[in-house]
Formats: C-alpha cells, structure tokens, sequence
C-alpha cells in the first residue's frame, strides 16, 4: 500500500516536472499564448510558479530561476519521500 502511494507521489512528481520543462520550452519558443496547450503548460504550472517568484526575484542577474527552483524542490521532495520509506 505504502509503496503504492509512493509510486503515485513521485509519478505526480515527474508530470508536474515536465510540465515546468514544456512551460520553460514554450517561452524560449515565444509560442503563441493563446495556443491550447500553451495556455495548460501555464494555467497548471502558474500556482508554483507564482509561489516561488519571490524567492526568484532575490536572486540577481537577467535569468528567471523559478523554474529551476521548483525543479530543485521536487526533486528535494522526491528524495524525502524516498528516504522516509527506506
């Protein structure tokens, strides 16, 4: 059971992580914003990425580190999880 629930955690875990991925693709791509899966890559990721832009913006330079904070941080979870059910 435990294992089970693991499995689904950490494939929720890696759709969330390819999600971030397309969404960071799209923009370098300038894709149309009012094409269909544009619009799900933001609407899906826009919680996160809306929760981490604060700590992004304190980072100085040009680049937008919010994606990869968020990759950091599923991957950090991902890692918990893992340890707690070793």
């Amino acid at each position: 059971m435990l294992s089970a629930l693991a499995y689904l955690i950490f494939s929720v875990i890696g759709v969330v992580e390819l999600l971030v991925i397309g969404r960071v693709i799209a923009g370098w791509l300038d894709a149309d914003p009012m094409n269909f899966f544009v619009r799900v890559l933001r609407e899906t990721t826009e919680p996160l990425f809306r929760l981490v832009r604060p700590l992004a913006r304190k980072i100085p330079g040009p680049l937008d580190w919010s994606p990869w904070i968020i990759l950091v941080g599923l991957e950090f979870t991902r890692r918990v999880i893992a340890a707690a059910l070793l």
